[in-house]
């Protein structure tokens, strides 16, 4: 399995910008982008992203006997997904439905595929990313490296001077299934069928962040960073918290993520967390400082994904412990300012009492989309895995469907997510939803998602709208190796 490379270039077009992009499965030696993960996509609402999307794998082998749509299969054959953009999801624009095939033979070209993605004018500012989509073989490409960010910008969070003035460091989490070679494993044996195990973390394996094992951040004391994380791995959940390595006797507190931003929306207030929950496909802004000590001292601290019992881990079983940063805090202190460099955390919770706080609420008015207040309807996903069936509403997918969800354009509905075995991230296509969440003061805060974990037993209730985009799109678990086995569902918005 060859991987995948990125390269773009940007053009202007007629009344919004157009931004012309070359994506190639081929791996691109010259570059000074690591092999592993794309290069980071830079856009703004309203702009079109046109894409020229080259097939270079080899051809797909012929199969000896035909193969189920269930089975893992098409490993050449591939397309491209924008992970939590409201984009429209039929035609040439963000399909996971359309399969981009290889060349038929060795000696043809390599196939051209052109996608063109429009942002409407009124899309949140935030962070999202991109992927393979190809049922079948989903997983494995993901988890060769086929992944980069998607940042849309100028909106929102990004007006607040100190946010925008501040660092920004974009962490790619992945889970890349190479193998004792340090290549990459063309079988699904690296995600592991057996539901009382983690092949991911029996394997030894590492998690990279932007291609790189263990990697090494820098920050001065006091200053603050907005660090954007993305899930792009497969299976396992991230956990993640800083702990002090070496550290000052007079520094005692432990550093914290101050969460601004959820699946790419603005909260509208900051989320104080010692661990922060990242399941597959979930995204995360946060807002780090680390301690400003008397003396000069060069503090070091881990960025590790802790020890997950199986009552609390997405796959039921324990998850040992990963170290996967090192941060260095050194050299001479920022100054804090509540313009340019806010302290943190808000030591006043009170909005009208706190400009910073003040500010992030008026982000959120102006990027995030209103809140639901009139459902129209009621609808309800059902997880279900009877081996080696693998089901949404007790079916397995069909590209066929003749049962979709099927949805009224400028309509909302609540939905009940339900899980009847194992642990499932919900992910839909398309529209975000609105949920309920505890904050971490035990307060009912209601939030913006695309990417949701609905654990065995206990059901979510999510409310969504529709204002845009008819059409037909899916709804899946996002442990891909699930999605690829059948556990994928078609919706369609109707007028």
């Amino acid at each position: 399995m060859k991987l995948s490379t990125w390269a773009g270039s940007g053009e202007w077009g007629v009344g919004s910008r157009e931004l012309g992009f070359s994506i190639c499965t081929e791996l691109f030696q010259k570059s000074n982008i690591s092999p592993i993960v794309g290069p980071t996509l830079r856009v703004k609402p309203n702009d079109l992203i046109t894409i020229n999307l080259i097939n270079a794998l080899p051809p797909e082998p012929k199969p000896e006997q035909e193969i189920s749509m269930n089975k893992p299969h098409g490993f050449n054959t591939t397309n491209i997904h924008t992970h939590g953009l409201h984009v429209l999801s039929t035609g040439n624009s963000d399909n996971v439905l359309k399969e981009m095939p290889p060349k038929e033979k060795e000696i043809d070209p390599d196939p051209n595929y052109n996608i063109g993605v429009k942002l409407p004018l009124n899309h949140p500012s935030g962070t999202f990313w991109y992927h393979p989509h190809k049922h079948g073989s989903t997983a494995l490409q993901v988890s060769s490296g086929m992944v980069g960010a998607i940042i849309v910008e100028g909106g929102g969070l990004d007006e607040i001077p100190a946010i925008k003035n501040a660092k920004d460091q974009i962490f790619v989490f992945q889970q890349i299934t190479y193998d004792t070679k340090g290549e990459i494993d063309e079988s699904y044996n690296g995600f592991g069928t057996d539901l009382n195990q983690s092949a991911w973390s029996l394997s030894g394996r590492q998690t990279t962040i932007n291609g790189q094992i263990y990697p090494t951040l820098r920050i001065k004391p006091g200053e603050m960073q907005r660090w954007r994380f993305i899930h792009a791995g497969v299976r396992d959940a991230l956990n993640l918290s800083l702990r002090p390595v070496s550290i000052s006797k007079r520094i005692r507190t432990q550093p914290k993520f101050h969460e601004i931003a959820i699946d790419g929306i603005a909260l509208g207030t900051i989320d104080s967390w010692s661990t922060l929950e990242l399941e597959p496909g979930y995204r995360s802004d946060v807002l780090v400082q680390f301690p400003s000590p008397k003396n000069p001292l060069v503090q070091e601290y881990e960025l590790v994904d802790i020890a997950t019992p199986p009552k609390k881990s997405l796959l039921g079983v324990a998850e040992d412990e990963e170290i996967l940063a090192k941060v260095i805090v050194e050299g001479d202190a920022v100054p804090l300012n509540d313009d340019t460099n806010p302290e943190l955390p808000r030591k006043e919770k009170d909005k009208n009492k706190d400009k910073f706080l003040a500010k992030l609420f008026e982000a959120k008015q102006k990027d995030a989309p209103p809140d639901i207040t009139r459902i129209d309807g009621r609808q309800e996903v059902l997880f279900d895995i009877q081996f080696p069936k693998f089901m949404i509403n007790s079916t397995p997918f069909d590209i066929n469907d003749p049962n979709p969800i099927t949805l009224q354009l400028k309509k909302a509905d609540e939905w009940v997510l339900k899980s009847a075995s194992a642990n499932h991230p919900f992910h839909i296509h398309v529209n975000p939803f609105q949920y309920t969440r505890k904050d971490p003061n035990g307060n009912d805060e209601v939030i913006w998602r695309d990417t949701l974990l609905v654990r065995k037993g206990k059901d979510e209730i999510i409310k969504s709208r529709y204002d845009l985009f008819p059409g037909k799109f899916v709804l899946h678990c996002h442990i891909l190796d699930h999605e690829d086995q059948g556990m994928m569902k078609v919706v369609q918005i109707i007028e």
